[in-house]
């Protein structure tokens, strides 16, 4: 056989995941595990070793509860709507409603006004340099 035999990882933890039970054997094989968020898994033992699967894909990182009162980027997150809305209000004054995973992941820093003030500034660079006739 070319595959080779490897340890029991029963009880072993990998990143959020506990091997619940295993039976030493193969390379390859499929072990159940339960992720730090109380869902089942079954997972490539080779992958969990390898650390390739960190959690079962199911898990929120940061739920609408705890993203209350909290600043990402220019918004303030106000209150929860429920788990996918929340209501923020930007640096700049303007109230939204803006979804949720927007804002974890960064897709959503304000209510524009970020955009426009770059813009502004990068304008605003622009003609200073040409008026100086560093460009020249």
């Amino acid at each position: 056989m070319n595959k080779k035999t490897i340890e029991s990882l029963e009880g072993k933890v990998f990143n959020k995941l506990t091997v619940l039970s295993d039976k030493a054997g193969l390379a390859g094989r499929k072990v159940p595990c339960r992720c730090e968020c109380g869902k089942d898994y079954i997972g490539s033992a080779t992958h969990l070793v390898k650390g390739q699967v960190k959690s079962c894909g199911r898990c929120k990182k940061v739920s609408a509860d705890d993203m209350v009162g909290k600043q990402y980027g220019y918004w303030t997150v106000l209150d929860k709507q429920d788990n996918e809305w929340v209501l923020c209000q930007c640096q700049c004054g303007e109230t939204r409603m803006v979804w949720a995973d927007n804002i974890k992941s960064g897709r959503s820093k304000s209510c524009g006004c970020y955009q426009k003030e770059r813009t502004k500034k990068a304008v605003t660079k622009y003609w200073e340099r040409k008026r100086s006739g560093e460009w020249e």
